[in-house]
């Protein structure tokens, strides 16, 4: 019974509607003022959402403009120094094949040293396993300009926050070691770095980022750069 009631006044307004062409209009326009208005609303939710996409770009290209120029005037220096020695350079000159090998070994830290400081603004911390694979590169230079290197690789990646404190100590004492050792094993530890050389005399160890302890055992010289964590990188 209740059921044949309410179909009773479904059909009684259905008939309301049939009878009075007016509301059936205003129905019609109001049902049309809402669909315009959802077409409004997803319009406006795209602009936005395509605004918003924008600045995201925006803010990450102009985020990487200013790492590549940090990265730049950090690496300035070198770069000027490398000029120079390149402008001193003559081809005829008996030196000029250790000079370019120097040189090489300089460009050699520059491009690691760029790859470093990007990897450093993009992930929470270096590891050694990024460290090693900067100093197998410089190896292969440091060869080139008569310091055979080889590097051991620690077996797993440790996060440190000096890895590039210790790349530029690596590259200051290789400098002050190229034409006075006979060659330079490198290993790759958590927290520090070894060389181990044969070496009259301990070589000059002043102006470095990192501390650095020495000891000789059996004719070798082990240099040992540790690293300083939780401090501010040099």
């Amino acid at each position: 019974e209740q059921a044949h009631r309410r179909q009773a006044r479904l059909q009684h307004g259905q008939d309301d509607l049939d009878e009075d062409p007016e509301i059936a209009r205003v129905l019609s326009l109001e049902l049309k003022r809402q669909q315009n208005n959802l077409e409004l609303i997803a319009s406006e939710n795209s602009l936005i959402q395509a605004e918003t996409e924008q600045r995201e770009k925006d803010a990450w290209l102009q985020s990487r403009h200013r790492i590549y120029h940090e990265i730049a005037e950090t690496l300035y220096p070198c770069q000027q120094r490398i000029e120079r020695l390149l402008s001193e350079m003559e081809p005829a000159s008996p030196s000029f094949r250790d000079q370019l090998a120097f040189v090489s070994v300089l460009n050699a830290y520059v491009k690691r040293k760029s790859n470093l400081l990007l990897l450093e603004a993009e992930k929470e911390a270096l590891t050694t396993h990024d460290l090693y694979a900067a100093l197998e590169e410089s190896a292969r230079y440091l060869t080139l300009a008569g310091l055979p290197a080889a590097v051991a690789p620690e077996e797993e990646a440790s996060p440190s926050g000096q890895i590039i404190a210790l790349y530029d100590a690596f590259q200051a004492v290789v400098e002050r070691l190229i034409g006075s050792v006979p060659s330079l094993m490198v290993s790759v530890n958590r927290g520090s770095v070894i060389l181990a050389m044969e070496a009259a005399r301990v070589p000059d160890l002043k102006d470095l980022p990192v501390p650095v302890r020495s000891w000789e055992a059996d004719g070798v010289l082990y240099l040992d750069l540790l690293a300083q964590e939780g401090g501010e990188r040099a």
